[in-house]
């Protein structure tokens, strides 16, 4: 038998009292990534923050700006 690591994520809360979507892209991408994902996304977060649109959308567009030009066998 091979030892496996096993990473399990979050996003809705439902197993952890905590969101762990930032915590998944960070680790995903690396810290100049998604820092740079976030000053793209920073006016759709500000949107947010002042309820003109959903977290599920601002979360979409970071989570695009982060992730969107990764191949899907990198992220794997």
């Amino acid at each position: 038998m091979t030892d496996r690591i096993i990473a399990a994520f979050d996003f809705d809360g439902t197993i952890t009292t905590a969101d762990s979507f930032r915590h998944f892209v960070w680790r995903a991408v690396g810290a100049r990534r998604f820092l740079w994902a976030g000053l793209r996304a920073l006016p759709w977060i500000g949107a947010m923050k002042i309820g003109l649109i959903s977290r599920g959308a601002a979360k979409a567009k970071f989570a695009w700006f982060a992730l969107g030009p990764m191949e899907e066998s990198a992220l794997d």
